[in-house]
């Protein structure tokens, strides 16, 4: 089961003060507490979590969600309807056998697509899914929690979002945004609910849970609100907990990447996971006293209007973040040891390290070679329309 959040900033999720049962979940799982998303937006980041590759536009043999077919489990999407219609459009090889769409905006609303929606449906999406595990509880399945609230934390319904935080007590100050901190804090009720629902039915010990974001968001820093376009660590920083029956508490200090998901969750689906078909690494190898080397760098990719502007890579074994402003083509250095990695770059500091992260990001595929690496809508675009000619 995955509690995919979109738009959750880690360092609000490991906030006790406002995420206090995502906190508590942590410390029953595997804890990761260096994530980073392949991108600063959902269309980067969603197809790595799925897919365990960094450049995958359509399906592999190794998308977990193939892998689960594969595995002959019901694969179930609860998702506002809002977030379907785009995904659909641009991300239709986020397919499952059923997709339940919880609705968040009036049906009269005509202009509705990525953000607008102004209804909350964290509750909503629970209670569906509760009620599905209710009727399904004695078969295999893959069950997929889309909360968009997150996403919407701006538009949300203002009677409804004041309402909340004075049902919860969420006082108004804080180093973060008031509104994006009462929604998040509702979204953590929710999943407590749920998990308390998994305990009710007695699948608490055969389940396995991941709690998850795809990206963050920017919250004021240099008058920049949203997400997308920079790769700074509030957008690509997340939050990552796998709750493993049997497993118990672990805490994983090395940096770590989304597309690692898709190859964890693959050895528990199949016998015979496609290791090959992967950029990313089993996190189960984190557990052991000397894991081995990452076989692919941890990279980054920022759009600005459907045009891909930055890519960068995150280095591994040191405490560097590399990132290339395509306009300018001027790489920038950051320390990511300090407390604000993204204040000042250090890159005429360090040219030997500088040097060495570029020869390492030129190669990937994430590095533009055309117009078209660069045009990342008219691409995604094909890549929409051939998989639809396929099914």
């Amino acid at each position: 089961m995955v509690f995919y959040v979109d738009t959750l900033r880690q360092d609000v999720a490991s906030d006790p003060t406002i995420m206090p049962h995502a906190v508590e979940l942590a410390k029953q799982s595997l804890e990761f507490k260096r994530v980073y998303a392949p991108g600063s937006d959902t269309q980067h980041s969603l197809p790595g979590i799925t897919s365990g590759s960094y450049d995958k536009p359509e399906k592999s043999p190794g998308d977990v969600l193939e892998v689960a077919q594969k595995a002959k489990l019901e694969r179930v999407l609860i998702i506002p309807q809002s977030a379907y219609e785009f995904l659909s459009k641009l991300r239709p090889t986020f397919e499952f056998d059923r997709a339940i769409q919880i609705s968040d905006y009036r049906p009269e609303r005509k202009e509705v697509w990525g953000y607008g929606a102004d209804q909350p449906t964290s509750e909503r999406i629970v209670d569906r899914a509760l009620e599905w595990i209710e009727e399904k509880k004695d078969r295999p399945f893959f069950l997929w929690l889309f909360h968009f609230d997150q996403h919407n934390w701006r538009e949300l319904d203002k009677d409804w979002v004041h309402g909340t935080a004075a049902k919860y007590e969420i006082p108004d100050e804080g180093l973060i945004k008031w509104r994006y901190r009462v929604v998040a804090h509702s979204i953590d009720r929710e999943l407590q609910r749920l998990l308390d629902g998994l305990h009710r039915h007695g699948l608490d010990k055969n389940t396995i849970v991941v709690f998850v974001s795809d990206h963050g968001e920017g919250l004021g820093r240099d008058g920049f609100w949203v997400h997308a376009v920079f790769l700074w660590d509030s957008l690509v920083r997340v939050p990552l907990t796998i709750r493993v029956p049997g497993l118990g508490h672990r805490v994983v200090y090395d940096k770590v990447s989304l597309v690692d998901l898709a190859p964890t969750l693959a050895r528990y689906l199949t016998d015979d996971p496609p290791s090959a078909d992967y950029d990313g690494e089993d996190l189960l190898s984190y557990l052991i006293d000397k894991p081995p080397k990452r076989r692919h760098p941890i990279l980054l990719s920022g759009v600005s209007q459907d045009n891909l502007v930055r890519v960068g890579i995150v280095d591994p074994e040191r405490d560097w973040k590399l990132v290339l402003p395509l306009e300018s083509g001027s790489p920038e250095l950051y320390d990511l040891s300090v407390s604000d990695p993204d204040w000042l770059s250090v890159a005429e500091e360090h040219p030997t390290d500088v040097a060495r992260l570029l020869s390492q990001l030129v190669r990937p595929p994430v590095f533009p070679r055309s117009g078209d690496d660069v045009d990342v809508r008219e691409r995604e675009e094909r890549a929409a329309a051939s998989s639809a000619a396929k099914r």
